[in-house]
């Protein structure tokens, strides 16, 4: 090229202006695109995984569940992260002003209480109704007043069925200690479960359970497997494996959520657990100065239900233990940025060799909040939950 030709692009050159290094303008810049990958990055991480045996009963499963089936959850653009979802969740009243409960106070053989709340809509809502109760779980120290129950429910009472929410004991019931033997949790469910079935006896009854409530639900489904009147369920963000998700908690803001979250149950049962018989030798004031879960169940939780330690104890109550075990339908969905729960306890393998389970589990949703929605973020999780369970529905009364 000949440079002489260089001239003609000079006027050019001249125009441009020079680069001057601008902090102020780096710093709008850097956090404008902080905030545009905040909110673009989860959006590209909506898709999820279903993992199932591929058969065709699980393929028309699937293919009946539209909200499973496209395989997409988008969060809400400002709760990016399990963290902000949890926050959100712990801040919001959101759910349905027509819903009631009735309360109900069940007698145990061994002479404990458990409690059964009945939802109905306050006004009427015209639906077709299904011959089935749903039984609804809540987590750890958690009530029908807890929003995301009462977000299940009114799905669930929107899609014609029965819905009943089940406290065990001493969760808006009053505490009660075996006076021989140690409190067994699966027993008490199960109690529950043929107390349904004797008031609807024609009904179908199926079960959804949450966090520590799910874990319960599975070790029905595996313990009993073989005398059992659930016949469809969803677990949603079990623990599954009490160890790693122990592990998982340490030295975390959560842990000591979770442990204060005890003690506030403690003191409502303080009467009744420091008047506890002397064998189940129960510390309450060691209890109630611990900073972790750990510690509260080493000092009453473990010795309640008659564990050495609560190593022995987490062993015993570990559903995914019994996972193998479950003969149903069972819906299990979990977040990989819940707080709570250490991806690790997540049992694919598990699920994956029976052929009754599948598996849904998403990169962003938090613990059993997955919110979607702009302006008035709502759970996404009920309807997925309540598309599995019509599919099973159908399956029933087609095979009937």
């Amino acid at each position: 090229m000949n440079l002489s030709r260089l001239s003609y692009f000079l006027p050019f050159f001249k125009t441009v202006p020079k680069f001057r290094f601008s902090p102020r303008r780096a710093i709008l810049s850097f956090t404008g695109t902080t905030i545009l990958a905040t909110i673009l990055y989860p959006q590209a991480q909506a898709s999820f995984e279903v993992l199932f045996q591929d058969n065709e009963e699980n393929r028309r499963r699937i293919e009946k569940c539209p909200n499973i089936k496209k395989g997409l959850y988008f969060p809400t653009l400002y709760l990016a992260n399990g963290l902000l979802q949890c926050v959100w969740g712990a801040n919001t009243t959101e759910c349905d002003p027509n819903l009631q409960f009735k309360e109900e106070v069940i007698g145990l053989p061994c002479g404990g209480k458990i409690g059964m709340h009945w939802a109905s809509h306050i006004t009427k809502i015209p639906v077709q109704e299904k011959n089935a109760v749903v039984i609804i779980l809540p987590g750890l120290t958690a009530s029908a007043k807890e929003p995301y129950v009462k977000n299940i429910t009114s799905e669930a009472l929107d899609n014609g069925y029965e819905v009943v929410v089940y406290h065990n004991r001493g969760n808006a019931v009053e505490m009660t200690l075996p006076t021989n033997g140690y409190l067994n949790p699966f027993e008490d469910f199960k109690l529950a479960v043929e107390y349904v079935k004797a008031k609807y006896p024609e009904h179908k009854i199926f079960a959804v359970g949450h966090s520590f409530g799910a874990n319960t639900l599975v070790n029905y489904l595996g313990r009993y497997n073989q005398n059992n009147d659930i016949q469809a369920a969803a677990s949603i963000a079990n623990p599954f494996d009490f160890k790693k998700a122990a592990q998982g908690l340490l030295n975390t803001v959560f842990d000591k959520y979770l442990a204060e979250s005890l003690q506030t149950w403690a003191r409502v049962n303080k009467e009744i657990l420091e008047k506890a018989p002397a064998h189940f030798n129960l510390e309450y004031e060691k209890a109630m100065a611990v900073k972790s879960m750990v510690e509260f169940d080493e000092y009453i939780t473990r010795r309640i239900t008659g564990h050495s330690d609560f190593t022995e104890y987490y062993d015993s109550i570990s559903s995914g233990n019994y996972l193998k075990n479950v003969s149903v339908p069972l819906l299990c969905m979990h977040s990989k940025d819940d707080p709570f729960l250490n991806p690790t306890s997540i049992p694919i393998e598990q699920s994956l060799q029976n052929k009754n389970v599948t598996m849904l589990v998403t990169n962003q949703g938090g613990h059993v909040m997955w919110f979607q929605g702009l302006l008035r973020p709502k759970r996404w999780f009920p309807k997925p939950t309540l598309e599995f369970l019509n599919a099973c529905y159908d399956e029933i009364q087609a095979k009937n």
